[in-house]
């Protein structure tokens, strides 16, 4: 979901990931082939790795593993993925061994507000992918709108870099209400901390199906 109408690469063959029956996002069967990962640069959700260099990213839920192999392939200098269940993370340990065992990588299984809580980290990106169903994220099954939340999203921007990004991509729903409920949420708790011009920190793209806003800490230029 979300791939650029003008990709040129397409993805590779992938295993449907399942949970309780539902579509809970998608694991590549082979990451190690050469350009296996370059269809991940069409997603509306690459957009803040070409916005900044080597970023340390967050990814709430390790999902099919796509997006940390995005993360990987477009330059992040080190990832770390919180993921809740850890049915998910045994079950896909053996498709992503090589990759969950690369040094920048670190996985830890839990609860991410309790994470963030215990945290005094800064990341360049914490990136949201809330599609399911085959998004990189696949956070679909981890209740999306918890993670949503003013509370949720006051916890992502405490631990953002001087010039980091929140990321979060999701459905486009005509009428696009989410959105435009997540940029109003996002520009009041802004104003809250003193910014008097939020817009002038978010962007927002789209895909033919998908939305991407960005939230920098700091103008964009």
């Amino acid at each position: 979901p979300g791939l650029s109408l003008l990709a040129r690469e397409r993805p590779p063959p992938q295993l449907a990931l399942f949970l309780d029956g539902n579509g809970s996002g998608v694991v590549p069967r082979d990451t190690g082939a050469d350009g296996s990962t370059a269809y991940l640069d069409g997603l509306g959700s690459a957009l803040p790795y070409h916005l900044q260099s080597n970023p340390r990213v967050l990814l709430p839920g390790l999902g099919g593993g796509s997006g940390l192999l995005q993360a990987l392939s477009l330059g992040a200098g080190q990832v770390t993925v919180v993921e809740l269940d850890a049915n998910r993370a045994a079950l896909l340990r053996p498709y992503l061994s090589d990759t969950l065992e690369r040094p920048e990588v670190e996985l830890r299984v839990m609860e991410l507000r309790g994470f963030l809580a215990r945290s005094d980290r800064r990341f360049g990106l914490i990136q949201l992918d809330l599609l399911g169903g085959g998004g990189s994220g696949g956070l679909h099954a981890q209740s999306a709108g918890f993670l949503l939340t003013a509370e949720a999203l006051s916890a992502y921007l405490e631990h953002l870099a001087p010039g980091g990004m929140l990321a979060v991509t999701q459905w486009l729903r005509l009428p696009p209400r989410p959105a435009l409920k997540l940029a109003a949420t996002l520009g009041e708790l802004l104003r809250r901390q003193g910014v008097a011009d939020p817009g002038a920190r978010m962007a927002l793209i789209r895909s033919w199906k998908t939305t991407t806003l960005i939230l920098k800490n700091g103008p964009f230029d």
